[in-house]
């Protein structure tokens, strides 16, 4: 392996090795399909899913679905994300980037003792409130884990339980 390899992101490596299908054997777009499948796909999911369709290859593996699910909860982590970041922003008073690895405490929720109980209250009301969900009390930090809840912490709580949601509304509504 060349020490001097160019790497690019995989949805560029991946389209370009589908759009070379109709000289691949069916075989190997099937294992491609089950590559992209493992694979998790932060960008690019329309331009993979545009090749994926142009290779031809009967869809058995539901390349597609799982494309666009992983599309869906780019989107939705992008979007709680976003609305998490107002949410902080308010209460910390904080004008620069806030960015996934700060604690709260970096951002000054939680530093004072006597109030560090309230300000998690406080935060942990206004998500509930915002996303329509409740947190489980098993997954509420004690006071001693505080300082080490990031911004990307709560982002991946809060998708886990709004998925969690949608599966149970799925599942009510079939039954």
């Amino acid at each position: 392996m060349s020490t001097n390899q160019e790497f690019r992101p995989f949805h560029e490596s991946i389209v370009e090795e589908l759009n070379e299908a109709s000289s691949i054997s069916a075989v190997a777009v099937r294992a491609l399909g089950r590559l992209i499948k493992k694979t998790a796909i932060p960008c690019g999911h329309d331009v993979i899913i545009a090749a994926w369709n142009s290779t031809g290859a009967a869809d058995n593996c539901s390349v597609r679905a799982s494309i666009l699910k992983q599309k869906r909860q780019v989107e939705r982590r992008h979007e709680v994300r976003q609305d998490l970041i107002a949410i902080l922003t308010e209460l910390s008073r904080r004008r620069e980037d806030i960015s996934d690895s700060l604690t709260l405490y970096d951002l000054g929720i939680g530093v004072v003792e006597s109030t560090a109980s309230g300000d998690f209250v406080n935060l942990r009301g206004r998500v509930e409130d915002k996303f329509k969900i409740r947190i489980p009390r098993e997954r509420i930090p004690s006071a001693s884990q505080l300082p080490e809840v990031t911004v990307g912490s709560i982002v991946k709580l809060v998708c886990e339980l709004l998925e969690q949601k949608e599966v149970a509304g799925r599942e009510a509504v079939a039954a």
